[in-house]
């Protein structure tokens, strides 16, 4: 047998365009793997993104547990009464403060007719509006007012009130609102 030699690579002569081409092809397949690897760390961040939103997601779900635990205690028909009585003192209060304000008192004692005179037609709609009224229209006419104001009488108004169309009057005593009678329309005709 012939003695043989170790095989070695020899590469083969390439002119220097096709040197150029293999360097090309060399540089878009590292470019193809960057890219690859750059594909693969973005996903790889974004699994770790979502992993920790259901961990979140996980910590807001316990919390909802306990929060609806507490609320099964909560006795509903109990909270509605509390809402109900806060809601009625709140319209207690306002008829306080609307009567307190008409009811002006100078250093005598006696109602201050000078300043309800005027402003009378402004205080019969506020006080309409805090009993619930809307829409509020004084049928008496502006110059009896100021009279009713320092004499005393009733003014005729009409205003809405639920949707319903209401009449009547406002008693005025020594320059305050003493009476508000309104009736529903339906109400007055059978």
């Amino acid at each position: 047998m012939p003695p043989t030699l170790p095989i070695a690579f020899v590469a083969p002569e390439l002119s220097d365009e096709q040197w150029l081409l293999v360097a090309v092809w060399g540089v878009g397949v590292l470019g193809v793997l960057i890219s690859m690897f750059g594909l693969m760390l973005r996903r790889l961040r974004e699994a770790r993104s979502e992993r920790d939103a259901g961990e979140h997601l996980a910590r807001i779900e316990k919390q909802i547990a306990a929060l609806a635990e507490r609320g099964e205690g909560l006795d509903l028909r109990r909270l509605e009464h509390v809402l109900l009585d806060i809601r009625d003192g709140q319209k207690r209060v306002e008829e306080r403060l609307v009567a307190a304000l008409e009811t002006r008192i100078d250093g005598r004692g006696a109602p201050d007719i000078t300043a309800s005179g005027g402003g009378i037609a402004e205080r019969i709609v506020t006080r309409l509006v805090a009993l619930g009224y809307e829409k509020i229209e004084l049928v008496t006419p502006g110059v009896e007012l100021e009279q009713l104001a320092a004499k005393g009488g009733e003014v005729t108004v009409e205003a809405q009130k639920a949707g319903a169309q209401h009449k009547g009057h406002v008693s005025l005593r020594g320059g305050a609102i003493a009476d508000v009678r309104l009736r529903s329309i339906y109400e007055a005709f059978p």
